[in-house]
């Protein structure tokens, strides 16, 4: 049994995505410098990857876990921890220059651009942003979370901004 219902996750969701606005946007732009370092051959682009990796690990790790969940849930410091040892491990590869982030297998490199395309772009498109006013437009956002009595796959009206609560499609 979880320490916490589905409406209060939802809602620690929405009150991350608020708190943090507008670093979705950095998010996404550390994102596109990995994915470009990943085009890339060399130390020198293995170690951007590897140091963009680590701090959204570390941001995560911090700025969601410390600060977010650990309202709901006991264990956060927990998952908190195991972000920064793993922020501490990416860093430490990076700086080493340890690390290697090239695909051999086509396979599996096709599976994983597959899963990030999702994740930058499809998984944005099916949520959708409420904020807690009523009357007011739904926005778009592309970071899940908030609490809300419905569904809907409703495109946005007014593009990207920070409102209130998002709607799961």
């Amino acid at each position: 049994m979880l320490p916490f219902s589905s409406k209060q996750f939802l809602q620690v969701f929405g009150a991350f995505n608020l708190a943090i606005w507008p670093l979705q946007i950095v998010a996404y732009g550390v994102a596109l410098l990995a994915l470009v370092a990943l085009l890339r051959s060399g130390q020198i682009a293995n170690r951007v990857v590897a140091a963009c990796l680590a701090s959204m690990w570390l941001f995560t790790g911090i700025a969601y876990y410390c600060l977010h969940f650990a309202r709901i849930n006991p264990l956060a410091d927990i998952f908190a921890a195991t972000f920064l040892v793993e922020a501490a491990l990416l860093k430490y590869t990076a700086a080493r220059g340890f690390s290697s982030w090239r695909a051999a297998d086509p396979v599996r490199t096709a599976i994983g651009a597959i899963l990030v395309l999702y994740a930058a772009v499809a998984a944005g498109l099916i949520v959708t942003m409420r904020t807690d006013q009523p009357g007011t437009n739904r926005r778009f956002a592309g970071i899940r979370g908030g609490a809300t009595k419905g569904r809907s796959l409703a495109l946005p009206r007014s593009g990207l901004a920070p409102a209130g609560r998002l709607v799961a499609a």
